[in-house]
């Protein structure tokens, strides 16, 4: 579950991956929320949930 009271305001570079069509896609890291942000080549950006955030959730459910 994304933490969408996040406004990933303070993100990390962690890389880049070169697609098959020649673009790239660029990947950041909330430094807050600790979701992987990844901007691809088309500028479509997707949140994967970081640890903290998955964690949470986790304890949630089994509690």
């Amino acid at each position: 579950m994304v933490n969408y009271e996040c406004k990933h305001g303070e993100v990390i570079f962690l890389g880049t991956e070169k697609c098959e069509s020649g673009g790239v896609n660029k990947y950041f890291q909330c430094l807050k929320c600790k979701c992987v942000l990844i901007l691809s080549e088309n500028g479509v950006l997707y949140e994967v949930p970081g640890v903290k955030s998955s964690e949470e959730t986790v304890k949630k459910i089994y509690k």
